[in-house]
This record gives C-alpha cells, structure tokens and sequence, in this order.
C-alpha cells in the first residue's frame, strides 16, 4: 500500500562502484549491486559457519561484485570495508523481525 513502505529501504544505496586504488589482475573496479534473496541468505549460512565471519564477508563481497573471491582477499583494506558498509544494510533484518517483549 502507498504510504507502507519503510523509510529505511528507500535510503539503501542499491548500486556502488569502488575503483580500486590498485589493479588487481585486470580489474579495476567492483560494481557492487543490490544482493538477491538467495545470496544474503548463502553469506548467512556461511557467516554462521565462520569463526569470525570474515571469509563469509569476502565471499559475499565476490560474489555480490562478479569477481573472484581471491580479488577480494587482495583488495586494500579501506575499499574492502567500504564495500562491506555497502552490504551490511541489506542483511540487517531488524526492520523486518522486531525483538519482542523488551521495553
């Protein structure tokens, strides 16, 4: 319904293109685009398998972006946490699944 939709949604970024400061290989540059349903819920199922949740972030990064996970892995630091302040907001699901019962 018109009127319904959340405020938050509307602000997320939807596309991002982070040039790397170095090539890696022939890229160049990450076109980082909104995630389907079906990756957020692979990168979470690895998350949860993942100590510190690092890899399933590089691999979220890959495969969100097109490239080779091992891309990712040589990407400076810097652009890799840009490009995970990019898709953290598509799996926080607390929009969606309030917390009952606190106050």
């Amino acid at each position: 319904m018109a009127g319904d939709e959340d405020p938050k949604t509307d602000e997320l970024l939807t596309e991002l293109v982070i040039t790397l400061k170095e090539p890696i290989g022939a890229i160049t540059a990450l076109n980082m685009r909104e995630p389907t349903a079906d990756e957020v819920d692979r990168f979470m199922v690895k998350q949860a398998k993942t100590p510190n949740g690092l890899g399933a972030m590089y691999y979220f990064i890959a495969i969100v972006a097109g490239v080779p996970e091992e891309v990712v892995r040589k990407m400076k630091q810097s652009q890799v946490k840009e490009a995970m302040r990019f898709l953290v907001p598509f799996t926080d699901l607390a929009d969606v699944f309030p917390k009952t019962g606190e106050t």
